[in-house]
């Protein structure tokens, strides 16, 4: 919301989505098939326009974790690479490493040239556990604490959460991730 000239009123805008009984979006709607009301009071809508392309922010993870070594490192790196350059002006990425630790390669940027460079000239290195759950629970408090807008986890793995093979790797479980995620932690 901004605050108007008159320093009396503010002018919201609200993203939503609206999908039909099959999970599909609804696209030809109108200010007439919107009822907005504050404090009981109707709201004159001024504009109802179909959002494409919004920018997005990426957390993007991978896995370097000793089953990684040689060819699947290769492989990841060349297809983070390639996500990037997939990404639209506007968008947003951050790049981090797992094995036992979280490391961070690439800070949150928009400059996705910098970013991919960065990315391909860091020294990366696999071995060590898969944290899998850890990872992912640490992308998804990256991701809370991003501005409103559309937001995107990556998780980028060959295996499961484990440590020399067998034994789990993580303090975090998948149930974790989820209540996070879904605001019930």
């Amino acid at each position: 919301s901004t605050v108007n000239e008159d320093g009396n009123s503010y002018t919201v805008d609200i993203l939503l989505s609206v999908l039909d009984s099959q999970q599909q979006p609804i696209a030809d709607l109108t200010a007439r098939d919107f009822e907005v009301s504050e404090d009981g009071s109707l709201v004159e809508l001024e504009n109802v326009e179909v959002m494409r392309d919004l920018p997005i922010n990426v957390i993007l993870v991978m896995d370097v974790s000793g089953s990684m070594q040689g060819q699947r490192l290769q492989s990841a790196k060349s297809a983070i690479s390639q996500f990037i350059k997939s990404l639209y002006r506007g968008d947003k990425i951050a790049i981090y490493s797992f094995n036992s630790e979280v490391e961070e390669i690439v800070s949150l940027t928009e400059d996705l040239n910098s970013a991919r460079d960065q990315f391909e000239s860091a020294q990366i290195y696999a071995g060590g556990g898969t944290c899998l759950f850890d990872a992912t629970y640490a992308a998804a408090q990256i991701a809370s604490e991003l501005p409103a807008g559309r937001q995107a986890i990556i998780v980028l793995s060959d295996g499961w959460d484990t440590v020399n093979g067998s034994d789990t790797c993580s303090t975090y479980s998948s149930e974790d991730i989820i209540d996070f995620a879904t605001g019930q932690d």
